[in-house]
């Protein structure tokens, strides 16, 4: 094979090689940008389904697509609030959108997009542990909630995320929407709930 010839297999193989990789990326991208299962560029079809107990990546999707103008930012304290609740109370169309032993370095960039996209209300806790607790790597992925929305495709690039989405704690489930994240009415806490009797009751209970 002459050298002119070598370079034009190299350049054909090149430029099939590339044309491939970009149909790939193209019909990934298209993939889940229809089916978006976390919700960050559309609604989904029905407006009470499935969501994820991962709020760190969950909040983002919330605050792009659902229709609510005020929120509930806190950590487990919070999750057992009522959104509706505080609707009724305080005005506005709250979401818990609550993280589970969330530091406030956690949720700054959930806070700052909130406050851009102009939440009415924002009810949000200053929990003395983490005022003192430095910023901890919980793979929160804050480029959900920078100014782009092009690259939160990336979050479905990630073999993690992606099985994350099917465990059954994490994954998409139907959950409550009002507070879809609350832990009260489990049997391993509703038996210290109940007064001071029950509390000395189970005592022996972390």
């Amino acid at each position: 094979m002459s050298a002119a010839a070598y370079k034009n297999l190299v350049k054909k193989y090149f430029l099939w090689t590339a044309c491939l990789c970009f149909l790939v990326a193209t019909l990934f991208s298209a993939t889940f940008f229809i089916l978006d299962p976390m919700q960050f560029f559309h609604r989904a079809a029905k407006t009470d389904g499935p969501i994820s107990g991962d709020m760190r990546a969950q909040a983002a999707g919330i605050l792009n697509t659902f229709d609510i103008d005020s929120i509930i930012l806190g950590t487990s304290m919070l999750e057992n609030t009522s959104a509706a609740e505080a609707s009724a109370k305080l005005g506005g169309k709250f979401f818990n959108i609550s993280l589970s032993g969330g530091t406030h370095a956690e949720r700054a960039p959930i806070l700052r997009k909130a406050l851009q996209k102009g939440m009415k209300h924002v009810v949000y806790s200053l929990d003395h542990y983490y005022i003192q607790c430095p910023a901890r790597d919980s793979r929160m992925p804050a480029y959900l909630y920078d100014n782009s929305s092009f690259n939160d495709l990336k979050y479905y690039a990630s073999l993690r995320n992606i099985k994350k989405l099917f465990q059954p704690q994490r994954g998409l489930t139907r959950r409550d929407h009002d507070r879809h994240n609350a832990w009260f009415s489990d049997p391993g806490h509703a038996d210290r709930f109940g007064g001071v009797a029950q509390w000395v009751k189970h005592k022996d209970n972390w």
